[in-house]
């Protein structure tokens, strides 16, 4: 058993992790807000939107790019806290924008919920590549609920199909999925992180757990947090030996009112 502490708390639903700058970055997105933590000056507000803020990522010049769920489009804080929209991508989703990561360049690639709630059931979806002027073009389609991603190396993207339970790899350039990584049936990928080895550390969204895979499609590690949903997980720290591990109830009708989202911390071994 892991020995895990409460970073920090009170939030509906704790997503999108990222370490940056010294501090972890991080949406509540049924909160409606993007915050910034460490444990020196504690929780700063970052911005308020109350459309869904999701995935997180910054433009070549530095400037905070915001995946806005509901309305789905990206935006751009400024350096100055104006919000400015970067891509519309409204007409190419029928439903919710959801996660988002960018490269060194300022290029995004969002994707959407790939979830049809009428039929309450998946149905496939599409990643797209967001230059820095904001032009749009998509990278790849057929993807089951598409989630959390992370880039393995300068070409190759790792993506979470979250109802699909499986991981797939994606050669960068071309959009070509090279391989799949069958996980256990009940995993849910959700967030995810690439960790200095290669491999990759998996929140597990229902299966309340945190998964190390490695490179070849083993679950060499379980991590396990009872009774709670595990939503994303990411690396941080003076020496990014600290695993963040974003949680919350998975009934999301009361969490709004609730809070019960918290980050946890927990040092690799």
């Amino acid at each position: 058993m892991e020995d895990f502490t409460v970073a920090v708390e009170g939030f509906a639903f704790p997503e999108c992790l990222r370490w940056r700058q010294d501090d972890l970055w991080f949406s509540d997105i049924l909160g409606g807000h993007v915050y910034r933590w460490n444990s020196d000056l504690g929780l700063r507000e970052v911005i308020a939107m109350d459309s869904g803020p999701s995935g997180l990522g910054w433009s070549r010049d530095d400037e905070l790019l915001v995946c806005d769920g509901g309305n789905r489009r990206i935006i751009r804080v400024t350096k100055d806290g104006r919000k400015e929209i970067h891509a519309d991508l409204s007409h190419l989703m029928l439903h919710p924008a959801n996660e988002m990561i960018t490269d060194s360049r300022g290029w995004a690639i969002i994707g959407g919920y790939g979830y049809n709630p009428d039929t309450d059931e998946p149905t496939p979806s599409s990643l797209y590549w967001v230059s820095p002027e904001g032009g749009i073009s998509e990278f790849v389609g057929g993807l089951i609920f598409p989630n959390g991603m992370a880039f393995l190396d300068d070409e190759t993207i790792v993506v979470a199909e979250t109802f699909a339970d499986r991981l797939s790899i994606v050669d960068a350039s071309s959009g070509r999925i090279t391989s799949r990584i069958k996980l256990p049936i009940g995993s849910t990928p959700d967030g995810l992180s690439v960790a200095e080895d290669g491999s990759v550390w998996v929140a597990s969204a229902y299966g309340q757990a945190v998964l190390r895979v490695e490179r070849d499609g083993n679950v060499d590690r379980l991590i396990s947090i009872p009774d709670v949903g595990v939503f994303d997980v990411t690396f941080g720290g003076p020496d990014m030996r600290t695993v963040f591990v974003a949680i919350s109830d998975t009934d999301e009708t009361h969490v709004a009112v609730t809070k019960p989202g918290k980050i946890l911390g927990f040092t690799m071994d």
